[in-house]
């Protein structure tokens, strides 16, 4: 409304609704401001302007507010100059005017509660001109939706390569019972529990690897040992049927 229309209209809610219609170019870390003069501020009462402020310097805050669907706002106007319009457009000056509890005037809350990540990540991103605040809440949220990426591919990743590995256990064992059956089973054992251990050990290492996104270098860590595993069954099961 500060771009387009270069004020903004405010409502106190109470016995008798005042309106105030705030002139100014736009709002920067909680300051209204003006590319000239002071930022000007009319009280209305019904559609008649009873006081004007001049303020050298304004603030507008997020406020909470007793209604969740419209947005609250405090108004802090500093160093003002006051014009009474009713009485002979008297001037008195103030230090500090603040008027709490206001709404934005057909501006409704939209709840984001429930909003995708994604949409409103978008939405923030088309802000033009954001300020610090929400270029480092961008930045936060980028990160933390990256990070629950990377976390549920590293989650779907394990599962399959413990899913494969639970097949290429037992006929490991199979192969290296029929290939050593004349040895003790504890050699079968050994034989078997060894590359378990170290296909194991590689894939908590891949999924340390994914979560620091180094996504190739993790998969190639993780699926390294079921590549070891299968070349190791297929020269076992060569063996064998050489005989």
């Amino acid at each position: 409304a500060l771009r387009e229309q270069g004020e903004l209209v405010l409502d106190e809610l109470g016995p008798e609704p005042r309106r105030y219609v705030v002139q100014a170019d736009r709002l920067e870390d909680g300051e209204l401001r003006r590319n000239e003069g002071p930022v000007v501020v009319r009280r209305l009462r019904g559609e008649v302007p009873v006081l004007r402020f001049e303020s050298e310097r304004a603030e507008l805050h997020m406020s909470d507010h007793d209604q969740p669907d419209v947005i609250g706002v405090d108004l802090i106007l500093n160093d003002t100059t006051v014009t009474d319009l009713r009485d002979d457009d008297a001037v008195t000056a103030r230090r500090q005017s603040r008027f709490p509890g206001l709404q934005l005037a057909g501006v409704e809350r939209q709840d984001l509660d429930d909003m995708p990540a994604a949409d409103l990540l978008e939405r923030a991103e088309a802000v033009e001109e954001p300020p610090d605040v929400l270029k480092d809440e961008i930045d936060h949220l980028t990160w933390r939706l990256r990070r629950l990426e990377l976390e549920i591919m590293t989650r779907i990743m394990e599962r399959h390569a413990l899913s494969i590995l639970a097949i290429f256990l037992p006929l490991l064992g199979t192969l290296l019972a029929i290939s050593y059956r004349n040895q003790t089973p504890l050699v079968v054992y050994l034989g078997s529990f060894l590359p378990a251990i170290l296909t194991f050990l590689l894939i908590s290492a891949g999924k340390g690897i994914v979560r620091d996104d180094e996504v190739v270098f993790g998969v190639t860590v993780m699926w390294f040992g079921h590549v070891v595993l299968a070349i190791l069954l297929l020269a076992i099961f060569l063996r064998i049927a050489r005989h």
